[in-house]
């Protein structure tokens, strides 16, 4: 449900907040992703923002 409101709206990232230490992200930059941050590909949010798009 998430994930289709974000591509609905034209977002660039959707993360899911479970209350736990990571969060996971579930649509990033036009594709479905299984990726967390802090987690492998991202060591924080910062991180993960430098990913998008520039508009």
């Amino acid at each position: 449900m998430f994930t289709d409101l974000t591509v609905a709206s034209g977002g660039v990232c959707c993360t899911l907040d479970i209350e736990s230490d990571a969060l996971h992200v579930c649509w990033l930059n036009g594709q479905p992703t299984q990726d967390t941050v802090p987690g492998q590909r991202f060591s924080n949010c910062s991180a993960l923002a430098a990913t998008w798009p520039h508009r």
